[in-house]
């Protein structure tokens, strides 16, 4: 399992990319797709490319990026790090299925976090503790 601090920034990437309107599924397909097929580098170029196309979001594209580059940093293998990132991009892509196009939930999340405008165009700003919990609940109403 991944740490709680890098499902929290999961959870924070998806729904932005989800929020901000510009990433369609078939995008978040591609990226894990793509990981089977090349190695980590050449993944993170592939999504660095994406966003240059306007195929996904700056800010989302961003957070995502630098998760995987986190995840990725200190692998001695290539095996190990592919390992790591379709761990992260299995995750990634659940978070973002998750989501439904319900404004109450981001409304309701936005109301707990009040970073949570800033963070929807400021990639640096962290993901709150416990995020991937809370982000869950928000969806299942509970």
């Amino acid at each position: 399992m991944l740490p709680p601090n890098i499902l929290d920034e999961l959870a924070l990437a998806a729904l932005l990319a989800r929020v901000n309107g510009v990433v369609e599924s078939s995008q978040v397909n591609k990226l894990v797709e793509y990981l089977e097929s090349t190695d980590s580098f050449t993944l993170l170029l592939f999504l660095v490319r994406q966003t240059a196309r306007n195929r996904w979001d700056p800010v989302s594209a961003a957070r995502l990026y630098k998760i995987l580059n986190r995840l990725i940093a200190g692998t001695s293998s290539e095996e190990e790090r592919k390992d790591k990132l379709r761990r992260a991009l299995g995750y990634f892509k659940w978070f973002y299925e998750c989501w439904e196009l319900n404004q109450g939930v981001y409304a309701a999340l936005q109301r707990k976090y009040k970073d949570l405008a800033q963070a929807r165009r400021d990639p640096n700003i962290p993901a709150p503790q416990g995020f991937a919990e809370e982000y869950l609940r928000s969806i299942l109403r509970i």
